[in-house]
């Protein structure tokens, strides 16, 4: 039950911190800023991000596709048995 409540402690940290960051930004940023071109220069490191966040998941698919390789791909089936007499 501890786990669950530092997991949600820090995920509200975290909520707390990106809704707090344009206020942040804006008693430490200079008054005359041209927020315009700080808006161009950020939405460029967004595009960066997007191209990290997609190598991520293709490396997290490859861990995925490489383990279930490792286990066999597939999980065994029950056999049943066979249904014919054995001849005696």
């Amino acid at each position: 039950m501890g786990r669950i409540v530092w997991i949600a402690a820090a995920v509200a940290v975290a909520l707390g911190v990106v809704l707090m960051t344009p206020f942040l930004l804006m008693a430490v940023g200079p008054k005359d800023a041209d927020w315009a071109k700080l808006s161009e220069i950020s939405q460029a490191y967004g595009a960066l991000s997007v191209i990290l966040s997609a190598g991520a998941l293709a490396g997290v698919a490859a861990s995925l596709a490489y383990q279930a390789r490792q286990t066999g791909g597939d999980f065994a089936q029950p056999t049943l048995p066979d249904p014919r007499p054995s001849p005696a």
